[in-house]
């Protein structure tokens, strides 16, 4: 069977129902088997072509490789097809492997989860009280984020970084976000450290460790963490994303880091760790049960991150996850423990919606009566001047900044120091956060805006008030300005006016404009400047805070005879 651009398409290996794992269990008739294929085929049918990027994907049940097929083209530049064997770096999906890496030495008694990371790298600061490989796995370290703070300092993806350049980097830095224990705060630098606990617990790099314990028993042949930009690997997808005049563009990344990333495997690879979740074949039952076990705060609460995946719903069906983005890569890993039933999606394009194309393929494999709720009820709508006036900035109990916006016709939130998302309408002025399964309900508005909110997560309440807006006359500006330096990254910046507004001459990035939110703090438009914040002593300013998603309140000084 070929497609329509002319390719083999593969279907004849992926529906032959391959075992990868336990023995086959009943399987379906091959009319339904047809018509499964076809409805995964029509899915990806837009990316069936040889001039675009596109994804492999694979669906598991019960140790069988029930569907695995690849779309588009992994290498525009020579024509090279996508098949269920390409290799694309996964990202945040390449966690679950150096958390499993971490629980196997817990299980081999050379470590434990609760000890301070101090006594296997004593060259990390010491923030004054213990960080333990728990607070790691489950990003409750309050460790800022490596790829922040790396943004922050005018590091490019396609800039060479290496993991020793990272060591370096969290070696220097004074605070943290919060209290080890205290919060949960998705930080990649946690699983930059796992992946050197390892090393220096098993004496082995974490790719040579990952390769004897999982994939050579698994018969993973072909996976492999990227230990240099120079490695070659063979088989291997490039990233693109759009043009910005059509077709498509390289994205390239040059880093070398692991044990968060790194990555390279296929869907075949994966198909074959998807069938040892449930056996424990290799690595043991009792390794995959506190792999999949919920984190939780000092305090007893339960968190939604396991060790290397996330809890979650959908359609009645309790799901484990992980989602990957790095350059033009996207991917993700969706498994549902009481089925057993596993799908992969890897592409190589950076506008490929991942985890909602693994959701469609699930729908795919779900049988009637398992939950599914066929089609999405409908939204309900909110009306144009509702929305609008529900828009802008408001600050929590808690002094957290929120910013609340319109993309079209959705409202997004944007909490200082968390992912933006989108608000769900529910009915009035009440919305729904997916991400946390929370409630946000605003004040009906009071003329042209609404005065508050109320966020509700279980029995945990939130409120929040809308801030005025400030204002400076040109002499008040003024005194912002100067030279500001940051010593945890060595870096030199700018306030300057232009042109009547606030700017951030920085070294590596196009100039920002400062946004004013309330007496003395702006806001700009770029992702890891989410606010700056200044600080006094008396009248005189001393320096400023930023604040991205995932670093809180780094600080710069003022300085003078900067050149």
């Amino acid at each position: 069977m070929t497609s329509s651009s002319g390719w083999t398409c593969g279907r004849q290996v992926s529906l032959a129902l391959l075992l990868v794992g336990m023995a086959a269990p009943l399987l379906p008739g091959a009319e339904e088997k047809d018509s499964r294929a076809a409805r995964v085929d029509e899915l990806f049918s837009s990316w069936d072509r040889n001039d675009t990027p596109g994804a492999a994907v694979a669906v598991v049940e019960k140790g069988l490789a029930l569907y695995q097929n690849g779309y588009g083209t992994a290498q525009l530049e020579y024509g090279v097809p996508i098949t269920t064997s390409t290799l694309f770096q996964v990202a945040s999906v390449s966690k679950q492997f150096t958390a499993a890496s971490i629980l196997a030495l817990v299980q081999q008694g050379k470590l434990s989860l609760q000890e301070d990371i101090r006594s296997r790298m004593p060259e990390l600061p010491d923030f004054g009280t213990p960080i333990t490989p728990a607070h790691l796995l489950y990003h409750t370290s309050g460790l800022r984020d490596q790829w922040d703070l790396l943004a922050i300092a005018g590091w490019r993806p396609d800039d060479v970084i290496t993991q020793q350049q990272i060591l370096e980097l969290i070696s220097r830095q004074r605070d943290l976000n919060f209290a080890p224990g205290s919060q949960h705060l998705s930080s990649d630098t946690g699983y930059t450290l796992l992946a050197e606990v390892v090393e220096r617990v098993s004496g082995q790099p974490l790719d040579e460790f990952v390769r004897r314990n999982f994939f050579e028993p698994l018969g993973m042949k072909d996976s492999r963490f990227q230990r240099s930009q120079a490695d070659i690997i063979p088989n291997r997808a490039y990233s693109y994303g759009p043009g910005a005049e059509g077709g498509f563009q390289n994205r390239v990344s040059s880093y070398a880091t692991w044990g968060a990333t790194g990555l390279f495997t296929s869907v075949e690879d994966l198909s074959r760790w998807a069938a040892n979740l449930k056996t424990g074949k290799v690595g043991g039952k009792e390794l995959f049960e506190v792999l999949f076990a919920r984190g939780a705060l000092d305090d007893g609460r339960l968190l939604d991150h396991a060790a290397g995946l996330v809890h979650s719903s959908y359609r009645g069906q309790e799901i484990l996850e992980q989602g990957g983005a790095d350059a033009g890569f996207r991917s993700h890993f969706l498994y549902l423990p009481k089925r057993d039933l596993s799908v992969i999606l890897l592409s190589n394009r950076e506008d490929c919606n991942a985890a909602e194309l693994a959701r469609k393929t699930l729908d795919i494999f779900l049988p009637e009566g398992a939950g599914r709720l066929g089609q999405e009820e409908a939204k309900p709508s909110v009306p144009w001047e509702v929305l609008t006036a529900l828009t802008g900035t408001y600050r929590t109990d808690a002094e957290q900044l929120v910013e609340v916006s319109l993309r079209g016709s959705s409202l997004l939130m944007d909490a200082e120091g968390e992912p933006r998302v989108q608000l769900q309408p529910l009915g009035g002025t009440r919305f729904e956060i997916q991400e946390i399964r929370g409630t946000v309900r605003f004040q009906e508005p009071a003329g042209a805006e609404s005065k508050g909110f109320t966020l509700l997560r279980g029995e945990a309440e939130l409120k929040a008030v809308r801030l005025a807006m400030a204002r400076y006359d040109p002499e008040q500006l003024a005194a912002f300005t100067g030279d500001y330096y940051c010593p945890e990254l060595r870096m030199q910046a700018r306030l300057a006016i232009r042109d009547g507004q606030l700017v951030l001459e920085h070294p590596r990035h196009p100039e920002v404009p400062l946004r004013p939110l309330h007496e003395d703090s702006f806001t700009s438009s770029r992702w890891w400047l989410r606010r700056l914040r200044f600080y006094r002593f008396g009248e005189a300013i001393e320096g400023f805070t930023i604040t991205s998603n995932r670093v809180w309140n780094l600080r710069f000084r003022k300085v003078t005879g900067l050149e």
